[in-house]
């Protein structure tokens, strides 16, 4: 399920995703996907406020 997401989000090209041998995958944001940190923080914010 994190993986269809991640795709999505590479898809989307707000992540890119790189895999060098032997490690672990890295993802991280691009230009468009750190534009939507703002807009995440509000969310995020709202809902700190609305729940116990």
């Amino acid at each position: 399920m994190l993986a269809d997401r991640l795709r999505e989000l590479v898809a989307a090209g707000l992540v890119t995703h790189d895999q060098l041998p032997p490690g672990p995958a890295t993802y991280t944001l691009t230009t468009d996907g750190r534009a939507l940190l703002p807009a995440l923080e509000q969310i995020r914010a709202w809902a700190q406020h609305r729940t116990p």
